[in-house]
């Protein structure tokens, strides 16, 4: 996925293209939105070999800050649009497949929509360590898995942890170093010692050399 920032006047600033995400297979069916601060950019992803929909920030320069799943729901997802609401409110719409609904038998594509930033504990997962890192949640609450994105805007040494309401680790998912870069790790629900969690609230904590988060994330049994 590329794109390329062009002035009223038609003169193309990155002739070159900005590269906005490399991943495996196709980036198609982009859309894009400026919320007054910086660019959201949503594609049809299929790095999974299912259509997702997946997004990036980038800022006024054209640097892209972070990319992060929107929607990785059971069923194709394609075709997303943008549109700006009130603040720095945007709603994002897609088709999507399902099965069922309400337990009939539907097998047909849907209209969806989320409000980016999104509202609840999803608000409250997406973060910045600083200015050019990022941290995202989803799904949150989760039943089976979660995937857990963050950027890192320089070299540093990471430590992804989760712990318990009561302080206590119950899985370290990163103690490395790592590069700039996007990142994702997947959570199933299971401690160091491979047996599944209880249901509850759970701490997710990343450190870096700038500085360390925490969020809240939910798993239901």
């Amino acid at each position: 996925m590329y794109g390329a920032r062009i002035t009223p006047g038609g003169t193309v600033l990155d002739p070159s293209g900005i590269a906005i995400c490399a991943a495996t297979n196709s980036q198609l069916s982009p859309g894009v939105a400026f919320d007054g601060t910086e660019y959201l950019v949503v594609w049809e992803d299929w790095r999974s070999g299912f259509a997702d929909i997946y997004g990036a920030r980038l800022d006024t320069s054209g640097t892209v800050i972070g990319t992060f799943p929107l929607s990785t729901q059971q069923g194709a997802q394609k075709t997303p649009a943008l549109a700006r609401g009130s603040g720095n409110k945007l709603l994002i719409v897609y088709s999507g497949f399902v099965d069922y609904i309400n337990n009939n038998p539907v097998n047909a594509n849907r209209i969806w929509g989320k409000i980016y930033p999104t509202v609840g504990i999803e608000e409250n997962t997406r973060r910045a360590i600083n200015d050019n890192q990022f941290l995202y949640i989803y799904p949150n609450p989760f039943r089976f898995t979660t995937r857990i994105n963050y950027t890192l805007a320089r070299q540093s040494h990471v430590l992804l942890r989760i712990y318990n309401v009561n302080g206590q680790l119950v899985k370290t998912l990163v103690n490395a170093k790592q590069n700039p870069g996007t990142y994702e790790m997947i959570w199933d629900g299971k401690n160091d010692l491979n047996v599944k969690v209880n249901s509850g609230v759970y701490i997710l904590q990343i450190e870096t050399d700038i500085g360390t988060l925490t969020r809240k994330m939910v798993f239901v049994d």
